[in-house]
């Protein structure tokens, strides 16, 4: 139901304050540690997609139901939308690691 999604959206808003923070501090952070990667610098790219994560999660929340079970009740509905969330993992993925340490690397960080 829409109560489970309540602490993710707060994990997410939480994590985006934080990559933030770490963006402003005048201590630059070297890592963010995300997913384990010592060098993964803390980049606004975090920040937008915790956002977005968090703001997900809420129009779960709020809207009570998880659409994704819905759809796994359809036999090869359900396999497409496991194959579609599985590159959308990798996208996100991409977004938290791969291109912010390609973008430090191109800026010689």
């Amino acid at each position: 139901g829409g109560a489970g999604w309540v602490p993710v959206a707060v994990h997410c808003l939480a994590f985006g304050a934080f990559a933030g923070a770490a963006r402003r501090a005048a201590t630059r952070v070297g890592a963010c540690g995300c997913f384990g990667h010592g060098d993964t610098p803390p980049h606004l790219l975090h920040v937008v997609l915790d956002l977005v994560l968090a703001g997900v999660a809420g129009a779960a929340a709020i809207d009570g139901t998880t659409p994704v079970t819905d759809v796994l009740d359809g036999g090869a509905t359900g396999i497409a939308v496991l194959v579609v969330s599985a590159a959308a993992t990798r996208v996100v993925y991409a977004g938290y690691v791969d291109v912010p340490r390609a973008l430090a690397r191109a800026r010689g960080g």
